[in-house]
């Protein structure tokens, strides 16, 4: 079991670049905190908003970070590149 984990995080490391690999992360941890939250919320109301506002955050966080990604690509990099390519010509 250890061994398949290993492998599967090895992959996921080799397959993807910096920016996705932290998307990944606050989509994976908004997810986890907030069904923490969800069961942290039944035994303590306030611990359990707590955290559903930390989810909340992370959550919002990966949006934010993917519409200024998009708009960085569309805008700035795909520009760059064109112009690179360009230059070579």
């Amino acid at each position: 079991m250890i061994e398949t984990i290993a492998a599967l995080l090895n992959e996921w490391n080799k397959s993807t670049d910096s920016r996705q690999k932290l998307q990944h992360t606050y989509a994976f941890g908004g997810a986890i905190v907030l069904v923490i939250a969800g069961v942290v919320g039944l035994v303590n109301y306030q611990l359990g908003q707590l955290f559903l506002t930390i989810a909340l955050v992370m959550i919002a966080i990966f949006f934010i970070n993917a519409i200024i990604w998009a708009l960085l690509t569309a805008f700035v990099l795909l520009r760059l590149n064109a112009k690179a390519r360009a230059r070579k010509r």
